[in-house]
């Protein structure tokens, strides 16, 4: 199977020889606001995908140098590098990308194929400049000021999503962004179409039955449950916003929220911590230090430690972040 796909003007595709494999990507697909075709788009692919489910993976050659990733490792000579991710392998060099899925019963787990296919995902478009960031989007009822969310898991990006979304704010994404740089300004664009909510997200809410907008629990995280946000919030979904305020998110053990105002320089070094890739692929490393360099100059930066509060009134978090937006 070979599945085009294209997104922000893009064209991209992944060719599958395994009809199981290739149903898990059609699935994976279908959870990204992509615009699908069956059939080839107009222009070259810009960066291919060629997946493998028969045979056994290559060999990664010995004295790269190698670190640490989600699920794996990475080793490269800066030029050409080789992801080693639940007993599957990816190469990338500068023609394509090749992924070698293993014959392990963990690397044929739905929960492994679908990180593999996400790591071959991201690095596809951002050879394309497309540069990903696991961060949540929204923007304020007015339609005036964009606001990225950024954090880890577990760091409230659904929960305050969620909120401001409940409370009338349009929303992009809960965890999932691409940025694009456009004659100096960064555009930030949503790319999952769910939401992953916990049981302590959906009672902050409120929701009563969510209106059949919640899914079954989450393969990856079965404490998190599927929501589908086009229901749960009718037509507040926008594809995409020029960020004003950045806002880095933890959680603190703690009854009251903070909030802090951070410099540029700070911001930078947030989103750096965020974007790995930044560093990790030497082949885009400078075109994305700069755009994350651009974003952080362009945008208002806080950092806000949530604390129970935000959980007990639905409100709050509205409350807490409009003083944000007004200040830009």
């Amino acid at each position: 199977m070979t599945c085009f796909y294209a997104i922000a003007g893009y064209s991209f595709c992944i060719a599958v020889d395994d009809e199981g494999i290739a149903r898990l990507v059609s699935r994976v697909l279908s959870d990204y606001r992509f615009d699908l075709n069956t059939a080839e788009s107009e222009g070259d692919p810009v960066y291919p995908i060629r997946v493998s489910a028969h045979g056994f993976p290559p060999s990664i050659p010995k004295g790269l140098d190698t670190f640490e990733v989600p699920f794996g490792q990475c080793y490269t000579d800066d030029e050409k590098y080789y992801l080693s991710i639940n007993d599957s392998v990816i190469i990338v060099d500068g023609g394509g990308l090749e992924v070698w899925i293993g014959n392990t019963r963990q690397a044929r787990q739905t929960s492994a194929l679908v990180s593999v296919i996400s790591y071959a995902l991201e690095t596809s478009l951002r050879r394309a400049g497309l540069y990903q960031l696991h961060g949540a989007g929204v923007l304020d009822p007015h339609g005036k000021t964009g606001m990225l969310i950024v954090g880890g898991s577990g760091s409230g990006k659904t929960t305050l999503t969620a909120l401001l979304a409940s409370r009338g704010w349009r929303y992009l994404t809960d965890d999932a962004l691409v940025l694009i740089r456009d004659e100096g300004t960064v555009t930030a664009r949503g790319i999952r179409r769910f939401f992953a909510v916990s049981d302590k997200t959906l009672a902050a809410c409120r929701w009563n039955g969510t209106n059949g907008a919640l899914g079954q629990p989450m393969q990856s995280d079965p404490s998190k449950r599927r929501l589908e946000p086009t229901i749960a919030f009718p037509s507040k979904w926008i594809q995409s916003c020029v960020p004003k305020v950045l806002l880095f998110s933890s959680i603190r053990n703690e009854s009251t929220s903070r909030i802090q105002t951070l410099t540029p320089r700070e911001a930078m070094t947030r989103l750096i911590k965020f974007n790995p890739w930044a560093s990790y692929d030497k082949i885009t490393a400078r075109s994305h230090l700069r755009l994350l360099n651009r974003l952080a100059k362009q945008c208002r930066s806080f950092s806000l430690g949530a604390g129970s509060d935000i959980l007990l009134k639905p409100s709050y978090a509205e409350e807490l972040v409009t003083p944000l937006l007004e200040t830009t």
